[in-house]
């Protein structure tokens, strides 16, 4: 069951309506009292932990828009718990559905349980009532002459009905139940031609009917538990076999049978040197040092080029090719600059006019300035983030492109984050998209960041998705750099984790 701060957020999200009702404040079929204490905790500067009421939450949301010194006069005027300044922007935010968690929440607190509609007094009240029922049968209550143990309370059925009737009509109902209700001692018994009357055949005969028909059951999972060594080992040994047969097809049986040729009985007498059996002598292969060519011949000499010393004729040796002979070409040497995708929309806060000025500065301008100051917009930017890497400072670079579609595939290894803009259209033609146009696989390649102004509402496809969210406001322009340093904190850690290939 839900507790009553999460109903109210329920409520405030979904636009449905509640009110207050006397003493209780009703959400549909539930209602809670007033002074109900919430698990949100009250900003205090003391070491005490207090709750804010629900009914101080509710005053709070129906009046957030007047200034908080004129919220807290009137609330106090009519009694009602004020909810603190330092409190009002996160408690709006949870409520109003704006942030999905709150610090402030305390889940191990203890909650109380919506009461149902038109029940508006809590338990305590309950005693009251059994109490006051209480006196009430005992001033209805008729004192009885009979000292019977089953005389029953006097009421308008008893003074109807005279006691005798009433302990003939009970006696009765007693013998019914005594009929009716199974007691626990009994024992079910099968009937003893419940198997015969079923296959038309004596039990025993039934028995062995139906033990022939059985089938071991055996899967994969049964097939591999060993069972004892000679099953295993024949049905291993078989697959084994087969295996092999396979495989090895006609060329195993050659080689078996070349092997059983080649094998010598063992008592058989070493062999001679014969000068016809050099193949055989294969210690012998060696030419101790002299250039003879072992494969060269004379056949297709005539007898002078051979008195006269010329060169048998050798085996052909096989020639490299002109392409082999080339010298090989260097490799292309591999970009490791990291890529940043915007969004192709002017509308944006983030373009190619001030990507230099809000990455690379950690300043914001906006597109419209840059272009009233004549700044032209190229096809990408080259930025140069400066680092601090072991007491030094490094500058490295970063490819900013609003154009996804010209990326080659290679390139597209190289991207580490993108901009969301809030439409799923945005994706359409990026690789890694799913079939039915969601994002999520990409978001799995590369870091999502979205960036909108602290007063606006996140968009609702970026709620859904793994986006990082930075907040800039409209005028404090001294609140910049701190964002834009978290939006290279987050990118730093996602990139050492997932490529930590690229330069960075």
């Amino acid at each position: 069951m839900a507790d009553c701060l999460s109903v109210l957020r329920e409520y405030r999200m979904t636009k449905k309506p509640y009110k207050v009702d006397g003493d209780m404040i009703v959400f549909g079929d539930k209602q809670w009292p007033k002074d109900t204490k919430t698990n949100y905790i009250r900003f205090d500067t003391s070491d005490q932990v207090e709750y804010y009421t629900l009914y101080s939450l509710v005053d709070f949301l129906e009046n957030k828009q007047k200034p908080h010194p004129t919220y807290v006069t009137e609330a106090t005027k009519r009694g009602i718990p004020v909810v603190r300044l330092p409190d009002r922007k996160d408690l709006e935010s949870y409520l109003e559905g704006i942030t999905s968690f709150s610090s402030r929440i305390d889940r191990s607190a203890p909650l109380e349980f919506a009461l149902p509609r038109g029940s508006n007094k809590r338990a305590s009240n309950r005693t009251e009532a059994s109490d006051a029922k209480k006196s009430k049968l005992e001033e209805n209550k008729v004192p009885s002459n009979d000292t019977d143990d089953s005389s029953t309370p006097v009421n308008s059925l008893a003074q109807a009905i005279p006691l005798e009737k009433l302990k003939e009509l009970r006696d009765k109902r007693k013998k019914v139940l005594g009929k009716t209700i199974v007691r626990e001692t009994d024992d079910f018994e099968a009937p003893s031609n419940y198997v015969e009357n079923r296959l038309g055949m004596e039990p025993d005969e039934a028995i062995k009917y139906i033990t022939s028909k059985e089938r071991v059951w055996r899967t994969r999972a049964t097939i591999l538990q060993s069972l004892g060594s000679k099953p295993l080992a024949k049905n291993v040994s078989a697959v084994l076999n087969s295996v092999k047969a396979l495989e090895g097809g006609s060329a195993a049986k050659a080689d078996t049978k070349s092997e059983s040729n080649t094998k010598e009985p063992k008592d058989a007498q070493p062999t001679h040197y014969n000068r016809y059996d050099q193949e055989k002598f294969k210690s012998r292969e060696d030419t101790e040092g002299f250039k003879i060519d072992t494969m060269g011949t004379y056949h297709g000499l005539s007898l002078k080029s051979v008195t006269h010393g010329a060169a048998p004729k050798s085996a052909p040796v096989s020639q490299p090719s002109p392409a082999a002979r080339q010298p090989a070409v260097p490799q292309k040497r591999v970009s490791k600059t990291p890529i940043i995708i915007l969004p192709g929309g002017t509308s944006c806060i983030i373009t190619l006019f001030n990507a230099k000025d809000i990455l690379q500065d950690l300043k914001f301008f906006s597109t419209e300035q840059k272009r009233r100051e004549g700044t032209k917009s190229d096809a990408e930017v080259l930025l140069h983030r400066s680092k601090t890497v072991n007491g030094q400072t490094v500058s490295i670079p970063y490819r900013v492109v609003d154009m996804p579609s010209k990326l080659t595939m290679d390139e597209w290894e190289r991207v580490v984050a993108c901009f969301v803009q809030g439409p799923a259209w945005q994706f359409k033609g990026w690789p890694w998209l799913l079939p039915d146009g969601s994002p999520t696989e990409i978001f799995r390649k590369l870091k999502a960041f979205h960036i909108k102004w602290d007063d606006l509402p996140v968009d609702k496809n970026v709620q859904k998705w793994d986006v990082h969210v930075l907040n800039i406001n409209r005028s404090k322009r001294h609140l910049d750099r701190a964002v834009f340093l978290k939006f290279w904190e987050a990118l730093d850690r996602w990139v050492s984790k997932n490529k930590p290939n690229l330069r960075t």
